[in-house]
């Protein structure tokens, strides 16, 4: 089993004056090929829950492209096309693939592209065709929207603030990935968004608190993969 991973992470602020360019970007994270294997081995980030996922799995991991920056302002249209280019590019060169799994944020905006995660799961959907699958990781501090729904089939959001559960969503990711490429289960997801807003808080306090239960609850019904609150 061959699974490409690849990452393009931003929460934008479009509060913020001026744009976030390549080179904010570079600052933290801009990698290709191995070097996203290498960065992310043993630590407890998305990628790294994803990389020890594939070796206990026995799955052959493709490393394609990565990219993530501070929280800052809304994103240059030029560093958006350079991301989304070079996610697709190689997602392109590896080839043959069952599966691609991303690390995503759900909050990126970039000059006349609102949804950047959507924007960037329809190109790679468009690459990859219909039957390969895609599975993403999002922030708690995602927007979540139709369309990024629409072009995956499992969109997979971390449950503590502060995110203390990457690694653990990553390899969620994998393996619910792979269950999917076997065949095991097929993922329907369902967005429902409720006219109303909760403070910023920890996760170990309310309303948020409250909230996560109400959601691992409802994890317990049966054909229920995963419930998740951004």
């Amino acid at each position: 089993m061959r699974i490409a991973i690849g990452q393009v992470s931003h929460e934008t602020n479009t509060f913020c004056t001026g744009l976030t360019t390549i080179d904010d970007f570079k600052e933290r994270t801009w990698l290709y090929g191995q070097d996203i294997i290498d960065t992310n081995r043993g630590v407890r980030s998305y990628i790294g829950g994803m990389i020890d996922a594939a070796v206990r799995m026995g799955i052959e991991l493709v490393p394609t492209f990565a990219a993530s920056a501070t929280p800052s302002a809304t994103i240059s249209r030029e560093t958006f096309e350079r991301m989304s280019d070079d996610l697709l590019a190689g997602i392109r060169e590896v080839g043959q693939i069952d599966g691609v799994c991303l690390s995503l944020h759900g909050a990126g905006v970039a000059e006349g592209v609102d949804d950047l995660e959507g924007a960037v799961l329809e190109a790679v959907r468009g690459l990859v065709g219909p039957d390969v699958p895609i599975v993403s990781t999002l922030d708690l501090h995602g927007n979540m929207t139709q369309g990024m729904l629409n072009h995956a089939d499992a969109l997979l959001g971390v449950n503590y603030y502060p995110h203390v559960d990457s690694y653990e969503r990553g390899i969620e990711a994998i393996g619910l990935l792979a269950r999917i490429i076997n065949g095991e289960v097929t993922p329907v997801m369902h967005l429902v968004e409720l006219p109303m807003m909760i403070p910023s808080t920890t996760t170990d306090l309310s309303p948020a608190k409250d909230v996560n239960e109400w959601c691992w609850a409802w994890e317990k019904q049966p054909g229920m993969i995963d419930c998740t609150f951004f």
